[in-house]
């Protein structure tokens, strides 16, 4: 396992952002095909955001990289790249 968030001055800054807000009004008004792309071992922010915000979004996918942590890790760049241009080539509906 890869976790990767072990900045604790970094961690601290996450904390402005998430404590008590609720954006899920915001979340469930987002109409367009949104790719959401979460760490499985997240200890910033665990696995279940991930799910929640792909479940209130209208036409999301959620895509979970299995060992990684908050951060994006050069290591999964070619699964993430090779996820988003799926995700595009299946949205993509220019033309049709």
């Amino acid at each position: 396992m890869r976790l990767r968030a072990t900045n604790v001055a970094s961690a601290f800054n996450h904390a402005m952002v998430v404590p008590s807000a609720d954006w899920s009004d915001a979340v469930d008004r987002i109409m367009q095909p949104t790719l959401v792309i979460h760490g499985a071992c997240d200890p910033i922010l665990p696995l279940p955001n991930g799910e929640a915000i792909a479940d209130h979004v209208n036409d999301a996918r959620l895509h979970v990289l299995n060992d990684a942590g908050h951060e994006l890790n050069p290591l999964d760049l070619d699964e993430i790249r090779a996820t988003i241009v799926t995700f595009i080539n299946s949205t993509n509906t220019h033309g049709e």
